[in-house]
């Protein structure tokens, strides 16, 4: 779901910051992918539809709210 999405952004942002190791981060997708996925064909997959921050017609989505909060505290 989108709010899980939203707590694995906090979860993993909190263990960057907090693991001196780790020197940096990138998010995969800013959007969900609005077509079939590459690798089913299934239009609704979730392994190739909802990595995004924003939905597919740029709307947030909860894990864009966590990120931009993760992000503006530092």
């Amino acid at each position: 779901s989108r709010e899980t999405q939203a707590a694995y952004v906090e979860a993993c942002l909190s263990i960057f910051q907090n693991n001196p190791h780790i020197i940096g981060s990138f998010w995969f997708c800013i959007n969900d992918y609005d077509g079939p996925c590459w690798e089913c064909g299934d239009l609704f997959c979730p392994m190739n539809s909802e990595w995004g921050l924003l939905t597919a017609d740029n709307h947030p989505n909860p894990a864009y709210e966590a990120f931009r909060k993760y992000t503006e505290a530092e």
